[in-house]
């Protein structure tokens, strides 16, 4: 996050996604990597894409319930908090869905996050209420298939605020180029980071540790305990 310093101005809209670039679980089971391996493992039983999915984000927000989150990078916790400091819009803008708003909130803060802080003044705003995009506490719930870019502006129309200049981080390249796209056609001047601190450990995602965590979800197994029982520690 360190970047940002350069980048970022006295009128910036910073925009964050959360997983993988604030926070991530301190254990596979849960993680963002791990939602995909479960949309993959419910396609291959024959479900359709939709479907798998929307099963998948209601097993994985079940798992937000009880996971416990760490920040990315160490830092960023502090650095996000400057930002705010210097009396900047912070806000985030995630895939998750708005039924886990609770969870998320309580993570965030666990370590050291208040985006609502620097946010728009207001704690809820409905963007469409068909398909539970919200604005809540200072974090834009839009779910999986919506565009972040698309999504956004509709925010930022409702808040009738023109932004200056944004800058949205977020790890997923998909991501990055929605939100570039769609501000830039709008003629709002953004930077768009695809953020990859957290690329080493997408790689290295071990499905058989999510799957024996899932199995004995209720005491929440470390992925050093995962990997014992499954015969290989390393």
């Amino acid at each position: 996050m360190a970047a940002l310093d350069g980048i970022v101005g006295d009128d910036t809209l910073i925009v964050f996604d959360l997983d993988n670039t604030l926070i991530e679980p301190v254990q596979t089971l849960g993680s963002d990597q791990w939602y995909y391996h479960l949309v993959s493992a419910l396609r291959a039983t024959g479900r359709d894409e939709r479907a798998a999915h929307t099963e998948a984000n209601n097993i994985w927000n079940r798992v937000q319930l009880s996971t416990e989150v760490r920040p990315v990078e160490s830092d960023t916790p502090e650095r996000v908090r400057a930002l705010q400091a210097r009396g900047l819009r912070v806000m985030a803008l995630t895939a998750r869905s708005e039924d886990v708003s609770g969870p998320t909130e309580r993570q965030l803060r666990s370590v050291g996050y208040q985006l609502s802080t620097a946010a728009f003044g207001v704690n809820q705003v409905v963007l469409d209420a068909a398909a539970r995009a919200i604005y809540r506490g200072g974090i834009l719930y839009v779910g999986e298939h919506a565009s972040k870019g698309e999504a956004l502006l509709a925010f930022l129309d409702l808040q009738a605020y023109r932004a200056r200049h944004v800058v949205f981080v977020d790890d997923k390249e998909k991501h990055a180029r929605s939100v570039d796209a769609a501000l830039t056609a709008r003629g709002i001047p953004v930077v768009s980071v695809r953020y990859g601190a957290a690329d080493a450990r997408v790689k290295a995602f071990d499905p058989r540790v999510a799957d024996l965590q899932y199995r004995a979800w209720s005491r929440l197994l470390s992925d050093a305990e995962a990997l014992e029982l499954l015969g290989d520690p390393r």
